[in-house]
């Protein structure tokens, strides 16, 4: 798959790794930094999105993502991403990913709007009470994340794990 991720504002919590072992499949591992394991919500744009070699598709290659995540690593040790929620505004992206990658994707309504450097999310999943809403912008210059920094811990994951039940 190509995708562009643009626009991300990382929110995180630390937790207990017990406590967030408890929530994970057989077969993964809390990860942990500085002795926390940690949730995180990440708000975002998707762009782009489309198979590798194909191009993308006006109307279904661009959405809104909203995701709800832990750390883990698995039986081998590879570090990866373990997804709780996943919330996107374009249906047919959410019936592919529930399908194809079995992501607990789910529809919601979303805008976002991008005005003098500072990004204004709402998401609203259908059946909540509450949307959510964040507005955000970039406090410093951004560089690559430093090997063994807590950003190097969150943004250097390139596998994720996902589960049809048990």
């Amino acid at each position: 798959m190509f995708q562009r991720w643009l626009h991300l504002l990382f929110l995180h919590w630390p937790l207990s790794p017990d406590i967030v072992q408890r929530t994970l499949p057989r077969g993964l591992q809390a990860d942990s930094f500085e002795g926390s394991a940690w949730i995180g919500i990440v708000p975002f744009f998707m762009q782009g999105v489309r198979p590798a070699g194909f191009i993308a598709v006006p109307g279904i290659s661009n959405f809104l993502e909203l995701n709800l995540r832990t750390y883990v690593r698995d039986a081998s040790g590879r570090p990866g991403i373990w997804f709780y929620s996943l919330d996107a505004n374009l249906a047919l992206a959410v019936c592919l990913a529930r399908a194809a990658f079995a992501l607990p994707y789910e529809f919601a309504r979303m805008r976002a709007r991008v005005s003098g450097g500072e990004i204004d999310y709402w998401s609203h999943r259908f059946g909540s009470k509450s949307p959510l809403h964040y507005r955000y912008r970039a406090s410093e210059s951004l560089g690559e994340a430093g090997f063994g920094s807590f950003e190097f811990f969150v943004v250097e994951r390139y596998r994720l794990f996902a589960s049809r039940g048990e």
